[in-house]
């Protein structure tokens, strides 16, 4: 398959792809090729409400930078723990779908690249359903975690290889005007360096509310559910509430992730996320 654009007849191109659903942070994973300069185009197009329709797209990565189950690249070179699982999930589907015989119940050990982060992301997926599957992913510990102050606001600041959250703590739920005041502010005073991805999280409770920018596709999305900004709002809670062990459900407006937390002496050693994937469509794109 080429790359996006025409060929010599000036017929549309078109590309494999998968859609998946974590929690409803609907995610596309181009299978073909796209050279590297035109990603963010084709992820903007494909996300488009005309076309395949979904929050994020990854590609997958023919020549990983380790040996792995599978690689993936970001829509803008960022990390991202639901496409992760989502990879992982199809990994699984694509190996299953041929077998006489479904292995729901069965663990399945896998490995993925991808962009942002300079190791595997260790997974564990089992199937529950033809196209179903609960998947926990060991998640990248984050650089730093530590309040700031802003506007008169105190967050919470995860940095994670690749994406930076700050999680604002709540009592009482928040209007949209507000949360949109909030995030511009944070968007404005911390600008996101090219490669990267910035995450704006109103926890509330159970409830997590994520904002996600893409510096590269230029993109600002109130996602359904954010895997990285589950593990943030974990490690958050981890060490301001000086915990050893942290277990959370975010409830979502897509569903739930389950977040996980080990922490000693102020610090983060692991970092979980878990949930349902199901795999809800393959085919053709045409661009």
């Amino acid at each position: 398959m080429s790359g996006i654009g025409m060929n010599d007849r000036q017929e549309p191109d078109q590309l494999r792809f998968v859609k998946t659903d974590p929690a409803g942070n609907t995610t596309i994973l181009v299978l073909d090729a796209v050279q590297v300069d035109r990603r963010s185009l084709v992820a903007r197009k494909l996300m488009g409400a005309s076309e395949v329709f979904a929050e994020q797209a990854a590609f997958i990565d023919a020549s990983p930078p380790r040996p792995c189950d599978m690689g993936i690249q970001m829509m803008g070179g960022e990390f991202c723990g639901n496409a992760v699982r989502s990879a992982a999930a199809w990994k699984v589907f694509d190996r299953q779908r041929w077998q006489p015989i479904p292995s729901y119940g069965e663990k399945a050990e896998l490995e993925i690249s991808c962009s942002g982060i300079d190791h595997n992301v260790r997974c564990t997926v089992m199937q529950r359903g033809r196209s179903e599957f609960d998947v926990m992913a060991d998640m990248p510990l984050p650089v730093s975690v530590g309040p700031i102050s802003l506007g008169g606001y105190t967050f919470w600041r995860a940095v994670f290889p690749g994406i930076v959250h700050y999680c604002f703590f709540h009592d009482e739920e928040m209007t949209a005007a507000d949360k949109k005041k909030i995030t511009e502010m944070v968007l404005e005073h911390f600008p996101v360096p090219a490669g990267s991805a910035e995450g704006i999280l109103f926890r509330c409770g159970d409830r997590l509310d994520p904002f996600v920018y893409v510096k590269d596709t230029d993109t600002l999305i109130n996602e359904s559910s954010c895997g990285s900004g589950t593990a943030a709002a974990a490690a958050c809670e981890a060490v301001m509430n000086r915990r050893m062990f942290v277990k959370i459900r975010a409830v979502q407006a897509g569903g739930t992730i389950v977040g996980e937390a080990d922490c000693a002496n102020g610090c983060v050693t692991s970092l979980r996320i878990g949930g349902l994937v199901r795999i809800t469509s393959e085919g053709m794109a045409y661009l």
